[in-house]
């Protein structure tokens, strides 16, 4: 018995549900996986979405970068959800990786791999890079299954003794490893499902416990306390942008306003912890950050009753445009919800469009509870994927 059969083999009898996707290399790991006994103990699902556009059907969003470590992780996350819902468990593990190895043609750039996972106690990546024009494709990707199997083994939680990685080599360029082995426990409680709110550096009782608002024809008028505010948005990156955005927000509103990040998406893929950890550290240590598990904005109204949202107008055209709006916006409605909105630059017509451009084209109940602010108060003309556009 060879070492790769022995570790797949421990792999299975560690029973740990998991689920595994690749593209670019490393399907031959799948393949290993499959054809070794006792695959029925661990093994959920092989996906390959070889295909950019399987990719992006698989992803739900289109990368940045199609071999990233960032895309790796999402891979990876995916796989992590598929594997929960099939076996019906929270102790289960997702690992993915992307790949650019050698090929027929010379590569313009590095060939390089990413391998990914998350499980309920961590979430892991590794780039690594290789010098090219030293092996061949086939060298590569024992190199790449080789590690897969590793961590895979690594994410289940059994040790490998069989197996030695070829990371060691001479020709490898480079190694980079992140991960999150001290996850607080609220985390891990917000990834199952347990709860769906953290505040950090704010009470959240100020956001439950809210004077409702008063019944007068100006719906932004309040009867001497105002409701806590809400600045949702995925922050990758936060910018000058949102950062402005709060404070007009919290001067028209007169009261404070707190950043609100989802690890949820309708279409995309769940943030892991490494997600989490990036994204918590761009905020000022004054800031109110609220980390929660509401994609929807019907479900923090729910959540958060008698609140304001602010949002950008792109934002906001997809909340009145939403095929299933009416029934929303009843529950919007009920939830005391409110929409502070912010114009932006449409490249397209070369204008800045506020809320009122689109006044015919939303349910008036959704243009009925928000409230514009103007260009005068505020423009920004870069958004948080122009700026990943020029940092990539």
């Amino acid at each position: 018995m060879d070492a790769i059969e022995q570790l797949v083999r421990k792999i299975n009898a560690a029973g740990v549900p998991y689920c595994i996707a690749v593209t670019g290399g490393g399907s031959n790991v799948i393949s290993s996986l499959q054809t070794i006994p006792g695959a029925s103990q661990a093994f959920l699902e092989g996906v390959v979405p070889y295909h950019q556009n399987a990719l992006v059907k698989y992803l739900g969003c289109t990368p940045g970068k199609f071999c990233s470590s960032n895309t790796a992780r999402m891979m990876a996350m995916r796989a992590f959800e598929n594997a929960k819902n099939y076996a019906k468990l929270n102790s289960v593990v997702g690992i993915a990786c992307t790949a650019s190895l050698a090929s027929s043609e010379p590569k313009k750039g590095d060939h390089r791999f990413h391998i990914a996972y998350h499980n309920e106690n961590n979430n892991f990546c590794r780039t690594v890079t290789l010098k090219k024009d030293v092996r061949h494709r086939i060298e590569e990707e024992l190199i790449l299954g080789i590690e897969l199997l590793i961590l895979l083994a690594r994410a289940v939680g059994i040790e490998n003794n069989e197996l030695e990685s070829r990371l060691f080599d001479t020709e490898i360029e480079s190694i980079v490893d992140a991960e999150t082995p001290d996850v607080p426990e609220n985390w891990k409680q917000l990834v199952r499902g347990d709860i769906n709110v953290i505040p950090y550096r704010c009470e959240i009782g100020e956001f439950q416990n809210v004077v409702a608002r008063n019944k007068s024809t100006d719906p932004f008028t309040f009867d001497g306390i105002l409701p806590c505010a809400l600045l949702s948005g995925a922050f990758n990156p936060l910018h000058n942008g949102h950062r402005e955005m709060k404070r007009v927000a919290e001067a028209i509103l007169g009261c404070p306003v707190a950043y609100e990040l989802s690890i949820l998406n309708v279409d995309k893929a769940s943030l892991g912890y490494l997600d989490l950890s990036e994204r918590f550290t761009q905020f000022d240590p004054k800031d109110e950050v609220v980390f929660t598990r509401l994609p929807r904005f019907v479900d923090k109204a729910c959540e958060f009753n008698n609140t304001c949202f602010v949002v950008g107008l792109d934002t906001w055209l997809r909340i009145g445009l939403r095929p299933t709006w009416n029934e929303e916006m009843k529950s919007l409605v009920e939830a005391g919800a409110m929409f502070l909105v912010f114009g932006r630059y449409n490249m397209g017509s070369e204008k800045f469009e506020v809320m009122s451009d689109y006044k015919d084209k939303v349910p008036s109940v959704l243009y009925d509870m928000s409230r514009e602010v103007p260009e005068s108060k505020f423009r920004a003309d870069l958004s948080s994927s122009q700026i990943r556009q020029v940092q990539s």
